[in-house]
């Protein structure tokens, strides 16, 4: 008899069985006519084989969902359950004596975590389409998954158009320690759907105005704060607007409307927005030699660290979709980093023709076909 804790019985837990076959009854107490009773609810054979506790360095997570489609379901009943190690030992240090363990890949570092009360989406958009699909998930609470900082939505992207995996990872870090704000933590996990193994996956912090993410006070309706990202899709159920002066498309993160603000606070914040960034796009126009005058209305060194990190990547869609602006105390400030799947020569030379330039994805100049970084190189302080 093993009384498992929580919602699943324990690696460990099964380390006391012996090898073979097994049945394992899952059962809960009833109240018959005011008396509690065990009633058996759920009985299954299953084999142990005798090597137990196989070890791996990449964290799991097992999700329980019915059908997933582009919206959360309407109650929160999907379980998910996230494993940091397979059969490791919880709270083991990864050091001994001498600095290093051999075996250090098979401790634990995090506990594991069980939420039977989460949620589930598609996310995406050419990704929606792909055979493996990439997810949001949305815990009953914030939570610190394989130590990162706490949050209650979490993305999972399958990276199903980079073979590599790694695009995505490598220049997040990149920008990470390179200044450029915000940008996402991820790790990597192996995801089950329903007892089926679906891939390798990246767990990802999302890019939100939210406490530990985008820290900005989006939701503040007195002031300007603001999530922004190029956007030419015009998607029916995001706000988005064009400006005046460079005709510049932004579709709005954060704040959205019904959360926590009012349509009519929303549509003033957007408002405040364009006339703020055309009052920029007109001195960027004007004053290009003159870069202190530039600088009141955004952070340089953000812009400089941004076009660094998405140029040495030869970010693909850095012109025209998932490129981040935010709008910080009344300046504008660049990033995060997202998106760069089909970065560094990842994108057929048929469709992106000036991406290659003499077959060669990694020559010239991408992200300066934006048109604040066009006009921002035509500046010699802002290019050196």
């Amino acid at each position: 008899t093993i009384t498992g804790s929580g919602d699943y019985v324990t690696n460990d837990e099964l380390s006391q069985i012996t090898p073979g076959e097994h049945q394992m009854k899952v059962a809960a107490y009833v109240t018959v006519d005011g008396v509690e009773v065990l009633s058996e609810k759920v009985s299954k054979k299953f084999n142990k084989s005798v090597q137990t506790g196989v070890f791996t360095d990449i964290p799991q997570i097992y999700i329980k969902s019915g059908n997933i489609t582009s919206d959360y379901h309407t109650e929160n009943d999907v379980s998910v359950t996230v494993v940091d190690q397979d059969g490791g030992s919880k709270g083991q240090a990864c050091v001994d004596d001498t600095g290093s363990h051999p075996n250090a890949a098979s401790f634990k570092t995090y506990a594991d975590i069980v939420d039977s009360k989460s949620n589930i989406k598609i996310r995406g958009n050419t990704t929606a389409g792909q055979p493996k699909k990439a997810w949001n998930i949305k815990f009953s609470g914030k939570t610190s998954v394989l130590g990162l900082p706490k949050g209650k939505k979490w993305n999972l992207l399958a990276n199903s158009m980079d073979k590599s995996l790694m695009r995505d990872t490598l220049s997040y870090n990149f920008g990470l320690e390179n200044g450029v704000t915000y940008t996402s933590q991820s790790r990597y996990v192996d995801v089950y759907l329903n007892g089926e193994f679906k891939g390798n996956y990246q767990l990802c912090e999302p890019v939100e105005a939210k406490s530990n993410r985008v820290e900005i006070d989006a939701y503040n309706a007195d002031n300007n704060d603001i999530l922004l990202e190029v956007g030419t899709r015009n998607e029916p159920d995001v706000d988005h607007f064009t400006t005046a002066i460079l005709r510049q498309t932004f579709d709005v993160n954060d704040p959205e409307k019904g959360d926590d603000l009012s349509d009519d606070e929303v549509n003033a914040k957007i408002d405040r927005a364009r006339t703020f960034l055309n009052e920029f796009e007109s001195t960027l126009r004007n004053s290009e030699d003159d870069l202190y005058e530039i600088s009141r209305y955004i952070d340089i060194d953000t812009f400089v660290d941004f076009y660094i990190a998405n140029e040495l990547f030869k970010n693909v869609d850095f012109n025209f979709s998932s490129t981040r602006f935010y709008i910080k105390d009344n300046k504008l400030y660049a990033g995060p980093m997202w998106d760069l799947d089909l970065s560094s020569g990842n994108c057929k030379s048929s469709y992106y023709t000036d991406y290659y330039v003499n077959g060669d994805s990694a020559k010239g100049f991408r992200c300066r076909n934006h048109e604040y970084f066009k006009r921002l190189f035509r500046n010699p302080e802002f290019q050196e």
